[in-house]
């Protein structure tokens, strides 16, 4: 196109309104953060706790509390005994520790035993969920910023999986496994409610907000869809389907997904509203491709996948369900072990079995690319944590010169 009798400046950004740039591949940029493995990282990527046995007594692991920076560390006065212990971070700088269940205030070094702490300050009223320990025996109370005025443990039975709803005002805590005949909903006056499914469920998945979930009735090939109420789930519509099916529904609880694999054949996949019939024509996966796990974009637009190969390594993919062709699966990271962070991030962990030569043990998957994390004269080991956007990565190397594993730090752009 052709742009005359226009300032050159003006010309030039009319032309890029009509051909717009290419996204621009991701880079990293990477420092060197402390000595230790990662073993937490703050959902917004600002704090990162590393362990590190080698600087503690014989048997014991020293705990180190560091800003993302390098503007802030903070050396846990409590060693631990676990070598890579489970560690809760939050945005503020707090932490804890589900070995030994420890509470670390912001900007502080003491690790308190939090087990039957008492209300200390604030009215409940105030109150949010601010975590749910790593363990998943208790979930701690309190307002951002402050030291917890209540710890809740969660209900007895073999319940491990556990939800806080996104505002922080509720939780629930489900069975490990199926079937699911009911399960337990926490609020913060320290309540804990038994909710009966009604029929026995394979799968109960909810939105980020706990009002919204969808279930998969076992030995009936039926998804159905709920919401929660107070003390019940209350019955909102359902899917019949042919085959064995899984479900899953999006953070904002609008858009509802089943996936099916049918003896021999390959994985089929429908997306619709919640609430409503799920309308979008059937896309289709041909080859030997298995997937694992699957989350929805808020706006219905994609399915986001684990999947892995005959014998092979675990590969991100995001499917494209507006696609007229079908399944659109673009080149996502492999690795053993591939998390999905949402919103079109993963990170994968060690490399293809068959390659373990290959130093680049960490890599991540963002809607704009695929990237190794490379830091510079280190290897990256087997062990790393990632802010939910993606964007912060806490990583494992070691020097190539030789000496002790080191956190390192990678800022994702864009």
């Amino acid at each position: 196109m052709v742009v005359t009798g226009l300032a050159p400046s003006i010309a030039l950004a009319i032309a890029a309104l009509v051909v717009p740039p290419a996204a621009a591949a991701p880079t990293a940029a990477y420092a060197r953060l402390g000595r230790g493995v990662p073993v937490g990282i703050s959902p917004d990527g600002g704090w990162v706790a590393l362990a590190d046995e080698e600087a503690a007594p014989d048997g014991w692991t020293q705990l180190t509390l560091a800003r993302a920076d390098g503007s802030a560390v903070r050396v846990v006065q409590q060693s631990l005994v676990a070598v890579r212990p489970q560690v809760l971070l939050r945005n503020d700088g707090s932490a804890v520790i589900a070995d030994g269940a420890y509470y670390v205030a912001p900007d502080g070094v003491a690790a308190v035993p939090y087990r039957g702490m008492q209300v200390i300050e604030g009215r409940m009223r105030e109150d949010r969920a601010l975590g749910w320990s790593p363990d998943g025996e208790h979930l701690v109370l309190g307002r951002p910023g402050r030291a917890p005025t209540r710890v809740l443990r969660r209900p007895a039975g073999a319940a491990a999986q556990v939800v806080i709803a996104r505002d922080g005002r509720s939780a629930v805590v489900l069975p490990l496994r199926g079937p699911i005949r009911a399960f337990w909903r926490i609020d913060l006056s320290g309540r804990a409610r038994r909710v009966s499914t009604g029929a026995p469920l394979d799968v109960l998945r909810f939105d980020a907000s706990l009002r919204h979930a969808v279930g998969v009735v076992r030995g009936h090939h039926v998804v159905r869809l709920f919401e929660l109420g107070a003390d019940s789930l209350v019955g909102r519509g359902r899917i019949r389907t042919a085959a064995r099916v899984n479900a899953y529904i999006s953070p904002n609880g609008h858009w509802v997904a089943t996936a099916r694999r049918l003896r021999r054949l390959p994985i089929r996949y429908h997306i619709g509203r919640f609430g409503q019939a799920l309308v979008t024509r059937p896309r289709w996966h041909t080859g030997a491709t298995r997937f694992l796990r699957f989350a929805v974009a808020d706006d219905g637009s994609a399915l986001y996948a684990v999947a892995t190969g005959r014998n092979g390594p675990e590969v991100a993919r995001t499917l494209d369900a507006r696609s007229p062709s079908g399944f659109a699966t673009p080149g996502g990271c492999a690795g053993r072990r591939v998390e999905m962070l949402g919103r079109g991030a993963f990170t994968c962990i060690g490399r293809d079995p068959m390659d373990d030569l290959d130093p680049r043990r960490v890599s991540v998957t963002l809607p704009s690319g695929t990237i190794p994390l490379t830091p510079p004269d280190a290897a990256t080991g087997e062990t790393a944590v990632a802010a939910s956007n993606g964007r912060v990565i806490a990583f494992e190397a070691t020097p190539t010169a030789g000496g002790p594993p080191a956190t390192w730090i990678a800022a994702i752009t864009p």
